[in-house]
């Protein structure tokens, strides 16, 4: 496995301060901490994350099909995507170039058991900048919890991540030392 740049938690936090991966990311390391190890998917408490359980996804690792079948993914991942991801396979839901690097980044969250950060920036051709910005952690066993925001000219979310991903440059790409 290739070495991924990792940073330190006070770097991280500040790369999303005063955004909701904040609010999701700190329950989750709240839970970590207090448990000792990432909380299983039944230790997840919706409630605890309600302002943001449209920016959600639950996935459990497919060893068979070496893939991420998508247990539950929240409104506006629908929206920004165009289509529903609840009940796929990443590898069936995308075309393998774009499979390819999510799958990837989601083993590395799963074998190395740190959380992950990417962002992901596109100039679109009417000249609007897009943003799209993922947290991804680890949960015990072989599941993963992802929250991730996209942002346009405005706070809605108007184009396709599908779309555009010939277009993107990633910006930020690492694990996350939780120490």
């Amino acid at each position: 496995m290739v070495a991924h740049t990792r940073v330190d938690l006070d770097a991280f936090r500040a790369d999303i301060a005063e955004s909701q991966l904040l609010v999701f990311f700190d329950y989750w390391l709240g839970l970590y901490r207090s448990l000792g190890r990432p909380p299983l998917r039944s230790e997840i408490d919706p409630a605890e994350m309600k302002p943001i359980l449209e920016f959600i996804m639950l996935l459990d690792y497919d060893a068979e099909h070496h893939d991420y079948r998508v247990r539950l993914a929240g409104n506006s991942v629908r929206e920004s995507l165009k289509f529903e991801l609840t009940g796929k396979r990443l590898g069936d839901a995308f075309a393998p170039k774009i499979a390819g690097p999510i799958l990837a980044r989601y083993d590395l969250v799963r074998t190395q058991r740190l959380p992950h950060y990417v962002e992901i920036a596109r100039q679109r051709p009417d000249g609007r900048p897009y943003l799209f910005r993922r947290v991804l952690v680890p949960l015990e066993g072989d599941g993963l919890m992802s929250c991730g925001l996209v942002k346009s000219h405005i706070d809605h979310l108007d184009t396709s991540f599908v779309d555009m991903s010939d277009e993107m440059k990633v910006i930020r790409d690492y694990l996350v030392n939780l120490d």
